[in-house]
């Protein structure tokens, strides 16, 4: 199931990581930090997501799980083959900042 909220979600995400400097452009695409952090909830379990709208558009969000066990479980099985599939693996050792995966 995709989250029907999973765009404004990402912005906000972009925006406000590394500490609130924002991650946008800094990396190969801006859905990389939102979907890894923010995505396997929303795609998983998007009963359990809510966004904060300002009047205007969303300023923030709270995701979570009901279970952590079931939610690892199904983090490996269903979202870890979507990112093997979205991204490449390395052919050498890491170079830049995303390759060592310090985001």
């Amino acid at each position: 199931m995709i989250c029907h909220y999973r765009a404004a979600v990402y912005q906000v995400c972009v925006e406000t990581a590394d500490a609130g400097r924002g991650v946008r452009g800094r990396y190969s695409t801006d859905d990389l930090v939102p979907g890894t952090v923010a995505g396997p909830y929303l795609f998983l379990e998007p009963e359990h997501a809510y966004v904060l709208d300002n009047g205007e558009r969303a300023a923030g969000y709270v995701i979570g799980t009901a279970s952590t066990a079931d939610f690892v479980a199904a983090y490996q099985q269903r979202w870890l083959p979507r990112l093997r599939a979205r991204y490449q693996l390395l052919s050498g050792p890491p170079v830049t900042e995303e390759e060592h995966g310090s985001m």
